[in-house]
């Protein structure tokens, strides 16, 4: 993304909806990088889930299935 990255959007809309008292997305990364530094990063940042390419058919069915619940 040409002004902020996923990390600093993360964080950006987290905050916006909380100063709002709306209700929090669940936000989730799909990444190339599968590091841990860039998984706690991502998660520090407020991401719910990440998700490294390509995305196997299971994860994403594991990730609906949890929001059904959420």
């Amino acid at each position: 993304m040409p002004v902020m990255d996923g990390y600093d959007a993360t964080q950006a809309i987290r905050q916006f909806l909380f100063d709002l008292n709306l209700e929090q997305p669940i936000i989730v990364a799909v990444t190339g990088h599968s590091e841990p530094s860039y998984i706690e990063r991502a998660l520090d940042s407020g991401m719910n889930a990440v998700f490294s390419k390509p995305v196997a058919p299971n994860q994403l069915k594991q990730l609906l299935t949890t929001l059904e619940y959420i």
